[in-house]
């Protein structure tokens, strides 16, 4: 009897951490990363959407020097309307690695590329970012 009790108290604690450890659930259509060009529009399909790249202001210092201020990048996205000239394109300006709402979605911009040189400046047209957005 006393090993009964143990095996349920047991199994009782191994259940709960088990649902404890669950994992939170989000939107898995949207838990993905996309790679934009400079004016370049990706279709969102799940949310009837066109994102597009809209500007990119790049003022991190050039690997090539050293700079007493790492300086910053930041990037205006906008999301258009699919099917539908009544709603309206949404904007939305991200700087790296911090997150953004718009409606129920997470944006997070983690790398805008090719980094910057002195020596031979990059023209904004060749530069890309990629994106992560979530749904929550």
């Amino acid at each position: 009897m006393k090993n009964i009790r143990h095996y349920i108290f047991f199994l009782s604690f191994f259940l709960l951490g088990m649902i404890a450890c669950k994992k939170e659930q989000t939107n898995p259509l949207f838990d993905d990363l996309y790679e934009l060009k400079y004016q370049e529009s990706v279709e969102l399909p799940y949310i009837n959407r066109l994102i597009r790249l809209d500007t990119i202001d790049d003022t991190r210092c050039p690997a090539d020097v050293f700079c007493g201020h790492a300086g910053w990048v930041t990037v205006d996205i906008s999301l258009t309307p699919m099917f539908s000239a009544t709603i309206p394109v949404e904007r939305i300006t991200l700087d790296l690695y911090n997150k953004d709402t718009l409606g129920r979605l997470i944006f997070c911009l983690l790398e805008v590329s090719p980094y910057p040189l002195y020596e031979n400046p990059i023209p904004v047209e060749e530069k890309q970012i990629r994106l992560q957005i979530e749904s929550f």
